[in-house]
C-alpha cells in the first residue's frame, strides 16, 4: 500500500499512501495472522530435520555475503571505523542497484500501476529496507520494512527538513511513484511518500502530517482495508494509548471511536492521517 502525504506516501502487497508530510508503501501477503503460522511451520521443518526451502537458502548466501572480513583483535579505531563503513556502502550500493527505469510522461495509468507494482516486488523480492517505526509497528516488532521517499524530518531538537536517503538511492522510484500519483490527481500537493511491506499498521496517527493523505494498495492480498475514524462509522474500541505530538494522550486504551473500513486494494483513497487510523486484519 502507498500513502502520499504533505509530509507522506503509503503502498501494500504492494501499496502506496501520499501526503502533505511524506510518502508511505505497505504490503500485505495474506493476514497477518496466516504469515505467523507459515513462518512457524518453516521453523518446525527445520526443528525435524527437513530440508531449508531454496528462498531460505538464497536469503542465507544474501546475508553470509555480507558478513565482513575477519579483522585482527587490535585493530585500530580507524581501522574499525572503515570497516563499518564500508559495510554501510555496500548496502546503499545494492539498494540503489535496485532502482527501476525512468518511464515515460505520457504512460497510461494500467502501465503506471503494472510498473509501481513490477518496482515495489523487485524490491521486496531483494532486500526492502527497514525501519523503526514504534508508533506503527505491530506490537513485539523491533523494526519493519519500509522506506520514506521525498521530504522527511530528521531527529533531535531542530528536527531539520532534508531529502531523504531513500530518494537519493532510488531517484527513479521516487519519480514513478509522484507520477502515479499525479496522474490520478494532479491537484494535490504532497512532500513525502511511505512505503511499506509485509505487516498490518496498528492503532496510529501520523504525527508529522500538516494535511490530508492519499493512499493506495497493490498486488493480490486477503484483508488489508484501512480503518479510518469517522463520527458517522462503526464503534471501535482502542485497543493501545495512542499518543500525539510531545507524547500527549490523544486515544486513551478503551476508549471507544467511531470509524469505517476503506477497501485501498488498487483504489485511491483520502483520508486524514492526523485522526485515529490502522489496518485491519
Amino acid at each position: 500500500m502507498a500513502e502520499f502525504v504533505t509530509t507522506m506516501l503509503d503502498v501494500a502487497p504492494c501499496g502506496v499512501e501520499l501526503s502533505n508530510s511524506g510518502l508511505r508503501t505497505q504490503s500485505y501477503p495474506g493476514t497477518l495472522q496466516a504469515s505467523r503460522k507459515r513462518k512457524s511451520a518453516q521453523l518446525k521443518g527445520i526443528s525435524r530435520g527437513r530440508s531449508a526451502s531454496p528462498v531460505q537458502v538464497n536469503r542465507k548466501k544474501r546475508l553470509a555475503a555480507l558478513d565482513a572480513q575477519p579483522i585482527v583483535a587490535d585493530a585500530s579505531a580507524d581501522s574499525l571505523r572503515l570497516a563499518a563503513s564500508s559495510v554501510q556502502v555496500n548496502r546503499k550500493k545494492r539498494l540503489a542497484a535496485l532502482d527501476v527505469q525512468p518511464i515515460v510522461a505520457d504512460a497510461s495509468a494500467d502501465s503506471l500501476r503494472l510498473a509501481v507494482l513490477a518496482a515495489l516486488q523487485r524490491l521486496a523480492a531483494a532486500e526492502f529496507p527497514k525501519q523503526s517505526r514504534h508508533n506503527v509497528q505491530p506490537e513485539g516488532w523491533h523494526e519493519v520494512s519500509g522506506i520514506s521517499l521525498g521530504l522527511v524530518a530528521g531527529w533531535g531538537i531542530h528536527r531539520a527538513i532534508h531529502l531523504s536517503r531513500g530518494s537519493i538511492l532510488l531517484p527513479n522510484l521516487t519519480r514513478l511513484l509522484c507520477t502515479f500519483m499525479r496522474q490520478h490527481d494532479p491537484q494535490f500537493t504532497f512532500t513525502s511518500i511511505q512505503v511499506n511491506c509485509g505487516f498490518a499498521s496498528r492503532e496510529h496517527v501520523d504525527l508529522n502530517n500538516i494535511g490530508p493523505s492519499y493512499i493506495y494498495g497493490l498486488g493480490a492480498f486477503g484483508g488489508g482495508a484501512l480503518w479510518v475514524e469517522d463520527e458517522d462509522g462503526e464503534p471501535h474500541v482502542c485497543s493501545r494509548d495512542v499518543k500525539g505530538d510531545g507524547g500527549k494522550l490523544l486515544y486513551p486504551c478503551g476508549m471507544t471511536c467511531y470509524g469505517r473500513e476503506l477497501d485501498v486494494n488498487n483504489t485511491w483513497h483520502l483520508f486524514d492521517g492526523r485522526r485515529l487510523h490502522f489496518t485491519s486484519p
